[in-house]
This record gives C-alpha cells, structure tokens and sequence, in this order.
C-alpha cells in the first residue's frame, strides 16, 4: 500500500501533474478543491491552485483546475490541454449530476484531444457522503457499480468532513494512476 504525506525532504523524484475537476455546478467541486489544498497551496491564478502531495519516495507536485471558477474568469478550453487526471464529481443527492459524468468524459475526450482515451485516468468522485440515506438519489453501491462496468475509479467524500479530496486515495486507485503517470 502506498503511503502519503507532506515530508518532502527524503523524495527522489518529483514529477508535475495538472490534474482537472469537471462536474456540474452545485456539487461542491470548487470547496472540496479549497479544502483539499487547505493551508499548503499556492494560488497560481484564478481557479488554479498547487499541492504538493509525497506518495512513498515521489513528490507529486499538482496543479489543480477547477473548472468552475475559471469559467467564472473566462471559457475553459485551454485548461483541458496537457491535462494529466481528471475528477469527475457529482452530489449523492443529485441524479442529474451523476447521469451527467458521462457527458463530462465525453466533453473531456473532445477537448483534450487525448492520444490514448481510454487508459487516460479518470476517478469519479461522489460528494456529500455525508447526507442522510433517505436524501441520497444515488446510492454508493450504484455509483460503485456504473464505475466497475465503466472501468472508472470511485471515491465517495464531504466537504464538511475531512480530509475531503485527500481521501482519494489507495482505496480508488489514485496513487496507482498517480505512479502509471510518472512511468
């Protein structure tokens, strides 16, 4: 299992990923960005901000897009060029912004001009874990399977719990995609 964390004097290797957050707005993408990137980030612009990330002897040094907040600061075609891992997220109580995960991978596929579409590393994110079962409109056990039959990795987190985005992690494959992507 890999093992992450914030010491980055022993690191070997540091290797730069721009990783993009597509989802419909509402879902919470550009609070869990805030929060994942916390008191250890540097805002490079508008919607772009960095964290750095040591997973065993690799920094990973990410910067992450969020979508919605450049949108607010003007279109967002350029930042889907060079894009190494995409977050797809959508809210457990909201059908519509998990039906729409497809129509984001398929707007991703046409503006990033991927060479290699389907082994390019996509995680699926499902936010608000934390609502109350009877509020929930897609169940983790459905979003687990859609993401199974789909090849695609699934994590479920809450912005009002922590660490949010940090716990994409070992259980979704992220730091497997993380170490494909150094290789």
């Amino acid at each position: 299992m890999s093992s992450a964390s914030t010491d980055f004097s022993s690191c070997n290797e540091r290797v730069q990923i721009k990783v993009l957050i597509l989802g419909e707005r509402g879902v919470g993408i550009t609070s869990d960005v805030w929060k994942f990137v916390g008191n250890t980030c540097e805002n490079v612009s508008k919607g772009i901000l960095r964290k750095s990330v040591r997973v065993n002897d690799k920094l990973y040094e990410l910067n992450v897009f969020d979508t919605v907040a450049v949108e607010e600061f003007g279109g967002t075609p350029p930042v889907y060029k060079d894009v190494d891992m995409c977050l797809l997220m959508y809210a457990a109580n909201d059908l519509c912004s998990f039906r729409n995960v497809t129509y984001w991978i398929s707007k991703f596929k046409k503006e990033a001009n991927i060479k290699n579409a389907d082994a390019f590393s996509f995680i699926v994110v499902g936010n608000k874990q934390d609502v109350p079962d009877y509020a929930r409109l897609i169940s983790r056990k459905e979003a687990d399977d859609w993401c199974w039959n789909n090849t695609l990795w699934h994590s479920e987190i809450s912005t009002k719990e922590e660490p949010t985005i940090n716990r994409v992690d070992p259980s979704s494959g992220s730091p497997a995609a993380l170490q494909s992507l150094a290789s």
